[in-house]
């Protein structure tokens, strides 16, 4: 949570209920992806991006990108009714060995506590405990399925994910942006598709 105090200083409001000035590099709580604000349509995307997506659907703009050095596909995922309500950047870099997809988490997460600060929230989960004594082989945890991070950062409206997964020897690597407020219009309109198609 963000506040202006009366002599227009911006403070934010931490986990232990402290306040400390805000960070200049925070963005506005309706900050959105690449330069997009929550809500905005398929037209003001499309706008932004100067560009034509290398793929689409009905509710899904991808564009080929790059970040900090990574191939990437920036991902706009749009509610039912065409606005913008969540974005990703998942990586399409890939590696013989499973290790480096680690070091892209971990640097990654590097660069998102530069930009966000100290994360929200960072778990690591196991399914099958394996490797779990044996680093060198957490690469070959995470693509057979036995382990998978998540660090996550509330900015304002916007929730950010830093994700590690796999399964069936596939590793996945992205990063998650979504707007708080619509993904609950999201869930309710999902739903209410569901509950129509029952």
């Amino acid at each position: 949570m963000r506040a202006t105090t009366e002599n227009g200083s911006v403070v934010e409001l931490l986990q232990d209920g402290t306040w400390r000035p805000a960070s200049p590099s925070a963005p506005p709580e309706d900050a959105g992806f690449r330069g997009v604000q929550w809500g905005a349509s398929r037209m003001e995307i499309l706008a932004r991006e100067g560009r034509s997506p290398d793929r689409e659907t009905d509710r899904v703009l991808i564009f080929q990108t790059r970040l900090a050095d990574l191939g990437c596909e920036a991902v706009y995922i749009l509610l039912p009714d065409g606005r913008l309500v969540r974005a990703k950047y998942l990586v399409i870099d890939s590696y013989s060995n499973d290790q480096r997809y680690l070091a892209t988490y971990d640097s990654l997460r590097e660069l998102l506590g530069k930009k966000y600060g100290k994360p929200t929230e960072e778990n690591t989960y196991w399914s099958d405990e394996l490797y779990q004594d044996d680093p060198s082989n957490w690469g070959m945890a995470v693509s057979a399925g036995h382990m998978a991070r998540y660090t996550n950062w509330y900015i304002g409206d916007t929730h950010v994910l830093l994700y590690l997964t796999g399964n069936n020897f596939e590793i996945s690597v992205g990063v998650e942006y979504g707007s708080v407020k619509l993904r609950e219009v999201e869930n309710a309109m999902d739903e209410s598709r569901t509950l129509g198609d029952l």
